[in-house]
């Protein structure tokens, strides 16, 4: 698969219906201005001990760094709680 179709799939068809995640993901990909890395949209991430997973709005591979972005459902208490779980899984070694 070529970079530009690599990219157009990560960016149009994995953040289908998610206008805003998808705005902010292509901003910060534009932005980075490197050819060299390869982006991945929502990026399945597993807690191997409680079985939980998540999926990152945006993650490098070759950087092993995810972004998530926060939109309005973060807002709910119960969102809150997730994403504070899926923090703590994500900074363990």
């Amino acid at each position: 698969m070529e970079k530009i179709e690599h990219i157009s799939k990560m960016f149009n068809k994995r953040t289908i219906n998610k206008d805003y995640e998808n705005f902010v993901v292509n901003a910060i990909y534009a932005r980075i201005n490197n050819p060299e890395l390869l982006p991945v949209t929502q990026q399945y991430v597993r807690n191997i001990t409680s079985k939980e997973y998540y999926l990152l709005d945006l993650y490098f591979p070759q950087l092993n760094y995810g972004i998530e972005v926060d939109e309005s459902h973060h807002l709910q208490k119960e969102q809150k709680e997730a994403d504070k779980k899926e923090q703590k899984i994500l900074k363990q070694p």
